[in-house]
This record gives structure tokens, sequence and C-alpha cells, in this order.
């Protein structure tokens, strides 16, 4: 996998009773990065304290971080984002968000996402990977338990 910028991508079907497309890859220009910082408030609110900004998401990515969409055509369905660092002396990373708009979920995207990531750490030689989910809300402790095997 190839880990620049603008490139590292695949294509998927969403699901199998709907035919669109949808393009998994890294964020590349200033108006996707908007974008995420817009579905970030979509899902958890105009008023939501830990939005991550537009410059740091971009300068996240630079540094070995991800930020990566799932997108059909030019539309953002849905985003994964996480930094990298060190931790105990070896490369760790933190995923910190994931996301998937309301009309789009369902279709298997937060998965998809998540095992972009996935390839995408492993094609950097990361091998440790953090993250936290509400066991509370059943849609994300599927995931993570069942889908991800959390």
């Amino acid at each position: 996998m190839n880990t620049k910028e603008d490139q590292s991508s695949v294509s998927v079907s969403a699901d199998s009773s709907n035919n669109a497309e949808v393009n998994i890859r890294r964020l590349s220009t200033l108006e996707e990065y908007e974008e995420c910082v817009k579905l970030q408030k979509e899902i958890w609110g105009n008023d939501y304290k830990d939005c991550v900004p537009g410059s740091i998401l971009k300068i996240s990515q630079k540094i070995g971080g991800l930020v990566a969409g799932a997108f059909e055509g030019d539309r953002l369905l849905g985003f994964v984002y996480g930094l990298t660092g060190v931790f105990d002396g070896e490369l760790a990373h933190w995923s910190h968000m994931l996301a998937v708009r309301k009309e789009a979920r369902g279709k298997g995207l937060a998965k998809l996402l998540k095992l972009y990531q996935r390839e995408f750490l492993l094609s950097m030689g990361v091998r440790i990977a953090f993250w936290t989910y509400d066991p509370l809300v059943a849609r994300n402790a599927n995931l993570n338990i069942n889908g991800l095997g959390a």
C-alpha cells in the first residue's frame, strides 16, 4: 500500500443491495478536510467540544496519522481519523474518530473504514492500535466486538 497523501485508495461496493460504488481513500484537499469537520458537527452537533479542525486533520496526516474517507463520487459518506506516535518505544496508533452519515449507515462503511485503517497501519509497520467505543451503543459494540474482534 502506498502511503502518500494523494494515493492509496480502494473501491468497494457499499453493500449487496446497493450497487453504488464507494471509494475509500485518504483525504487530500482542504475542501475534503473541511467536509470532515462539517460531518463531525452533523453527527455530534454544532456544540461538539472535541471537533478536530481541518488544519489539525491535515497536519496529523502529514506526520503519519490517517484521515480516510468513504466517498460516493465527491460526497464524503464517512471518515476514520487517528494519530500515529510512539508508545513504550514502538510505533502505535490512536484511532480517535469514526463517523458515517446517518443515511449511509447499515451498509458496512464503518467496518470498511476500519479495515482500511488496519491495512494502512500495517503498511507503515504499526502493530499497536488503541481506540475507545461506547459499549452502551449497540451499533458501536457490535462493530468493535463482533466485526473487528476487539
